[in-house]
């Protein structure tokens, strides 16, 4: 197996931040891995996003996100994960500031053939320009347990 891939990404999300719920219509993105064993069960990832969603009611390129991932297996069917992001976002036309806010989350995948699923905590950066409400913590520096499943097509 190559130690170097490059694949496709692509994604859809409903978010809601407990008074709003904002669609975001699907996400496009590239990602780069590099294998750190011979059968690639521990892998190093960086990741390029782009997410359209509606802004006032047109379908705009709404967000670019850039992020890396630290893939560790710990067992067969259990890999630890370390993951950064951080990215750009645009409103009414206008794109603000892309190190305004990141987030660092950390956890287990469990996964088997085709189907993953990720158990972990996440904690947001966020500047003092971003207006975010989180259930637990202040908008700067919330944390947060999180789930998230995955199905590989190919």
């Amino acid at each position: 197996m190559p130690r170097f891939r490059l694949s496709l990404q692509v994604s859809a999300l409903i978010a809601n931040d407990g008074r709003y719920t904002h669609y975001a219509v699907g996400g496009l993105g590239v990602m780069a891995t590099r294998c750190l064993d011979e059968d690639c069960h521990s892998l190093l990832s960086a990741t390029v996003t782009g997410a359209w969603g509606f802004d006032d009611n047109a379908l705009v390129l709404d967000d670019v996100v850039v992020g890396a991932l630290l893939l560790e297996r710990i067992a067969p069917h259990i890999k630890a994960f370390l993951e950064a992001s951080w990215g750009s976002y645009n409103r009414r036309g206008e794109w603000h500031a892309s190190l305004d806010g990141a987030q660092l989350s950390a956890g287990l995948r469990l996964h088997g053939g085709r189907m993953a699923g990720d158990l972990g905590l996440a904690a947001s950066f966020l500047g003092p320009a971003t207006h975010a409400v989180y259930l637990l913590g202040p908008a700067t520096h919330a944390v947060y347990p999180f789930a998230s499943f995955s199905y590989r097509f190919f």
